[in-house]
């Protein structure tokens, strides 16, 4: 039993400590996801985001759902190699099938020539609703653990 939760929690993206994360920011986040609404954590480096979007997901897992906790610059560079010749061309159909995607060091992707281009009006224009109960829109430099909970 401990070989398959091990198992699901790595095909969840979290491995070492992260598999063990436990936190009362976490925990809300959970109970957040669990309602259908979405969240996002943003601040300083090294103040417990990562870890605290390990716990909810842990949790989500832990309870017999699908999630996971990805790098947001990571799942955009696949994203993009889609739209090239030999790139993955599903890639963001299979993160949209996950019902808790948690997307870590959101809005810290490397500038390309498309975002260059785009600008700051290609990102989402609505606001999102961050854990500490404000509202702010992202810029395309503000670190952020922002999660999606998908029908």
């Amino acid at each position: 039993m401990a070989k398959i939760r091990a198992s699901k929690l790595r095909a969840a993206g979290l491995v070492g400590e992260y598999a063990r994360a436990d936190c009362e920011l976490g925990h809300r986040l959970y109970e957040v996801a669990k309602s259908g609404v979405g969240a996002c954590v943003h601040g300083e480096s090294g103040r417990g985001k990562t870890y605290a979007a390990s716990c909810a997901v842990r949790m989500w897992v832990d309870s017999g759902w699908k999630a996971r906790l990805v790098s947001a610059p990571r799942l955009m560079e696949e994203i993009y190699a889609g739209f090239e010749r030999d790139g993955d061309k599903h890639a963001l159909d299979r993160a949209c099938r996950i019902p808790l995607l948690a997307l870590d060091d959101f809005g810290m992707e490397r500038p390309t020539e498309t975002a260059i281009e785009s600008g700051p009006g290609s990102l989402p224009s609505s606001p999102a609703t961050c854990e500490s109960g404000c509202s702010r829109t992202h810029g395309a430099r503000s670190p952020a653990s922002a999660w999606h909970r998908g029908s």
